[in-house]
């Protein structure tokens, strides 16, 4: 029982700081290219930064009931990592298909006169959008994946402290 403590408080920190660094991330981009960016762009964005704080408060929810032995919220991040997983590939797929249309032969060019992109932060997001796509992708592959080990984790330990929950019930309790 003790492995599976440990792996969910790991699973749950990887979420909370992968969480926060995903939207804190977004934030960044956001305010960098602050009118630079389309509606639709500035909407993917922002639900990405959504998506992923709620990442960091559930797996608050789950450092909780892993440190106290809550089995209620323990369930709870279980299921709040659920839906998490669906939102978070739904806004990492309409984030990477927004910001990352396919554009001509000119792709920097392009991107530059499409972005207005004159400061060197918007120019170099410019420059290296196809390294920003792959890390994109790697950053969402790995982050699905903690979410899954942490689906996986939190139910084993769900279902141990069931299990160690009615182990531990007095022999004179007689309520149902």
């Amino acid at each position: 029982m003790l492995s599976l403590r440990w792996g969910l408080v790991a699973i749950a920190t990887l979420g909370l700081f992968s969480g926060l660094t995903l939207s804190i991330m977004g934030l960044i981009v956001a305010s960098r290219l602050n009118g630079q960016l389309t509606d639709v762009q500035s909407l993917a964005v922002s639900f990405h930064v959504i998506v992923y704080v709620l990442l960091a408060l559930f797996s608050m929810v789950g450092l909780y009931g892993t440190a106290y032995e809550r089995r209620t919220a323990v369930q709870v991040f279980v299921s709040m990592l659920i839906v998490q997983l669906v939102f978070g590939v739904a806004s990492g797929f309409f984030v990477l298909c927004t910001l990352f249309q396919k554009q001509s032969a000119d792709t920097v060019q392009t991107c530059i006169a499409q972005t207005n992109a004159h400061d060197s932060f918007g120019r170099q997001l410019c420059e290296r959008s196809s390294a920003l796509k792959g890390v994109s992708v790697a950053l969402l592959v790995v982050v699905c994946f903690i979410e899954i080990g942490g689906l996986v984790i939190g139910i084993s330990y769900s279902s141990r402290l069931a299990a160690s929950n009615v182990e531990q019930k007095p022999a004179n309790d007689v309520t149902p």
